[in-house]
């Protein structure tokens, strides 16, 4: 008969299996359906299961990565976006934009900013196919987000992306739940903010477990400065249909977003330096966009917009030139997910992610034209008659129109794996990636309505069209890029020594091609921006394409056409040693790859830059029990062929240039405690040490003295604490952040001062009083009402100001003999205090 402390262990074995059994299907930490299968390990012992502390999990990974849970999520704001829930990451920083996430924000990772990230929702790549940029205010409600899980400078083996030089963020879609429940969550804030959120889970509808969620929100708010409002609409649903005992599945999700939002007006350097000076605090009604537009009611029973020749009865303030209704940015977005499993064969598996996107959007827009222009006569040449816009009767007057840029695109994607376990702790696996972006850039012009706003949010796209005298479409822009990414890659994942060391070496192989088309002439001179006219060619002065400078006044490039290919080998190698049970030492070795945006490649003549590199290591200490996870690492990025565009002052044009190497090395930390089930604290800190290598010429004579400076947005030293205590049904939260000073500039010559935040939050749970499934929780962001500066837009150099510089926001030119005059970079203000309740009611 076995001993009796055999019969213990063997029992405690056994029942972390079964616990195992329960918690694997949110183990693993990865974006497409390949990466989770193939990282779903839980490691079981005799004594303990590693399952994350209080919605925290540091992964047994070779790289550097955090994963938040539900848990923890669920404890932000509500609505709030998902990138600012993982401000607590070490190497992170999110800087939101209002108080409630709606309005978006700017991120970097470890110095590297949002179009160099590679942000995916259940393994849907999510940067814009034209510039890579990432839309914080149009992610997944919260609510019904699994998990969201941070690789601080890598990217998973099979990741879509050709952007991302550095980290990736990646979050997950709640499973539907097998037990019919309904859930209801009203919210009200500040701002006179309110949000209704409900979610309906069937249940198991079939005998074989098919299952569904469907899920929206509505949320709208007054901005917290200047005139305006945010609001958001979202729709969800997941259907969910298990297979077979192997963890086999098939899901088909869908996702619809819509926002309506006026722009908050950022403080000019001269405002920002001035509230300093003044009283040591940023001003929240510091030029604010006005309420008042310029022109008057015009001719309103044409439905004309009105004319600005004469005093028309009724007219507004002319002295408004920054109406709030017209600096807007409304979107729709959509996706289609399919995510699938299947195990083809003992140790073969075969996992299939396809998917569909659709994005409509713009930055809202206002021009004044004379309705006698060039652009307005079209054919009809400089002698041609003009058209009557104002309906008056005549062709004297200039007009306001509602003028934005809108992106449309179409995305299909396609990942897919198929992995090998030859051996019971070895496998290999390969994938396969496939997406197509059709970008459609345009620029139709729409007609204001008698209050100074858009007939339609989208301009002449979808509502009434300006259109020339010979009927032409007034636009600023019209383009068309197809980006096409096909990438293959593979990896080897090895455990050796019972389990002691485990090794993972991979190769991502991205083949990336951009088509472009220019249906307009491009400017040679100024912004670059196009000119769309059918103005007749005899009037116009155009330039061979081969021409670089001097230009004649007012020349043009001709339409165009221009592919580009870039393709790049991508390595990556990395090790887990575990020392002991509880610790271990991982290190990681990758490449990242980020191919030239769109506009970097629609500027005439042709343009020639190389795709921009990484060479990523990251070398670290593990620890990791039932009551604490520590982690520190250390790491080392070398960024190569950083691509800078600047205003040539000698050529008349903006220019792209690969301007040499950044080296970027720093230290991450973070530890979870849990030492009673009563208290949780979370700790992170990084230190971040950025050094661009070389100078950055402005022009043929004119260089700025880069080398040696810091990136730019990027702060050194970030640190704070997450923590929760909870008595009997009540739980206070806190999490503190500090941020310290960042640099607005290439050249480093203005730099904004550091700052720190407090939000509290808590909640009462009323299972006590038979609502299992319903609390009370309140949020308080920016306790302390700290007044500081968060997003920032970056220039290379800052503009040559007059006046004694104010400690904490300096701008000594150094080294820089003619600084372009739009060198001059904005700033937003932090959002202030605000409070948030919410009721949650389950069933």
């Amino acid at each position: 008969m076995p001993p009796k402390g055999f019969k213990i262990m063997r029992n405690q074995f056994f029942a972390s299996v079964a616990v195992a059994a329960i918690i694997m299907p949110g183990a693993a930490y990865a974006q497409s359906t390949g990466t989770i299968d193939a990282e779903e390990e839980i490691v079981v012992t005799a004594s303990r299961v590693r399952e994350g502390i209080s919605g925290s999990i540091t992964p047994d990974s070779p790289k550097a990565r955090t994963v938040l849970t539900q848990e923890l999520i669920a404890r932000r704001t509500a609505g709030q976006s998902i990138l600012n829930t993982i401000n607590v990451v070490p190497g992170v920083n999110f800087t939101n934009s209002d108080p409630y996430g709606s309005s978006g924000g700017n991120i970097r990772i470890r110095g590297f900013d949002g179009a160099r990230i590679s942000l995916t929702f259940d393994g849907l790549p999510l940067n814009d196919t034209g510039n890579y940029a990432i839309f914080s205010n149009q992610q997944l409600d919260p609510e019904i987000i699994e998990q969201v899980n941070v690789n601080q400078g890598t990217t998973d083996i099979d990741s879509p992306t050709a952007s991302a030089a550095g980290g990736t963020v990646n979050y997950r879609t709640i499973v539907p739940s097998e037990e019919h429940g309904a859930m209801v969550q009203a919210s009200i804030g500040d701002f006179d903010y309110t949000r209704i959120f409900a979610k309906l889970e069937t249940g198991n509808m079939t005998s074989f477990g098919t299952r569904m969620f469907v899920a929206g929100s509505i949320t709208r708010y007054d901005k917290f400065k200047g005139p305006g409002e945010i609001s958001k609409k979202q729709f969800n649903a997941r259907l969910y249909q298990p297979i077979g005992e192997d963890g086999d599945f098939i899901s088909i999700s869908g996702h619809y977003n819509q926002n309506r939002n006026n722009f908050y007006r950022n403080l000019t350097l001269a405002q920002a330096r001035a509230d300093l000076a003044d009283n040591g605090v940023y001003n929240y009604d510091n030029n604010p966009f006005c309420t008042r537009p310029t022109f008057g009611p015009g001719a309103q029973s044409e439905g004309a917009t009105p004319q600005t020749s004469t005093a028309l009865p009724g007219a507004l303030d002319s002295s408004c030139t920054n109406f709030a209704g017209v600096r807007i940015n409304p979107s729709n977005t959509g996706n289609i997910r399919i995510n699938s499993k299947f195990t083809l064969a003992e140790g073969l598996t075969l996992t299939v992610d396809p998917s569909f996107q659709y994005v409509l959007a713009n930055g809202g827009g206002f021009t004044t034209l004379s309705e006698t222009a060039a652009v307005v006569r079209g054919a009809g040449g400089a002698t041609g008659p003009g058209v009557d816009y104002s309906g008056d009767g005549d062709t004297a007057d200039t007009v306001a129109f509602y003028t934005p840029n809108t992106t449309n695109t179409r995305r299909y994607g396609l990942t897919a794996s198929l992995r090998w376990d030859f051996m019971e702790d070895q496998y290999v696996r390969l994938a396969y990636t496939y997406d197509r972006g059709r970008h459609r850039q345009t620029g139709e012009w729409g007609f204001l309505d008698a209050a100074g706003r858009p007939e339609n949010v989208f301009g002449g796209r979808n509502g009434r069209p300006v259109l020339s005298r010979d009927g032409a479409l007034l636009r600023q822009r019209d383009r068309l890029s197809i980006a096409l990414l096909n990438q293959i890659s593979g990896e080897y994942r090895g455990r050796f020594f019972d389990d002691a060391l485990t090794i993972n070496v991979g190769l991502r192989a991205p083949f990336f091609k951009r088509d472009l088309e220019n249906f307009c002439y491009t400017q040679t001179t100024g912004s670059g921006f196009a000119t769309c006219t059918t103005q007749p060619v005899a009037t116009l002065v155009i330039v061979p394409a081969t021409q670089v400078a001097p230009f004649p006044a007012g020349a043009l490039y001709a339409p165009f056409k221009a592919q580009y290919k870039f393709d790049k080998l991508l390595p990556s190698a990395g090790f887990i040693f575990k020392v002991t049970e509880q610790a271990s030492i991982f290190g990681n070795f990758s490449q990242g790859f980020s191919a030239p945006r769109t506009d970097n490649l629609y500027r005439a003549p042709r343009v020639v830059v190389a795709p921009e590199t990484t060479n990523n290591f990251d070398l670290g200490v593990r620890y990791t029990s039932r009551m604490v996870q520590a982690q520190i690492n250390g790491y080392y990025n070398k960024f190569s062929n950083r691509i800078v565009t600047s205003f040539d002052t000698d050529q008349g044009i903006s220019v792209d240039r690969n301007v040499g190497d950044v080296d970027i090395k720093g230290i991450e930390a973070s530890v979870d405690v849990q030492p009673f089930p009563w208290l949780y604290f979370r700790g992170f800190a990084s230190y971040i040490d950025s050094e661009v290598k070389g100078n950055t010429p402005l022009s043929g004579t004119v260089t700025a003295l880069t080398a040696g400076k810091r990136l730019a947005e990027t702060p050194e030293w970030q640190y704070g604490y997450l923590a929760q205590v909870t008595y009997g049904p009540a739980s206070v939260g806190a999490v503190y952040k500090h941020v310290n000073s960042r640099f607005a500039t290439d050249a480093n010559d203005i730099r904004v001062p550091g700052y720190n935040t407090l939000d509290l939050d808590a909640r009462i749970d009323l299972k006590e009083l038979g609502l299992a499934k319903t609390y009370l929780q309140l949020n308080v962001t920016n306790v302390f009402n700290e007044k500081y500066l968060g997003n920032i837009s970056t220039q290379i150099v800052g503009p040559t100001f007059n006046g004694s510089n104010v400690s904490g926001l300096v701008n000594p030119v150094v080294g820089v003999t003619a600084v372009p005059s739009g060198a001059n970079p904005t700033f937003s203000v932090g959002a202030p205090r605000t409070f948030q309740a919410t009721l949650r009611v389950g069933f």
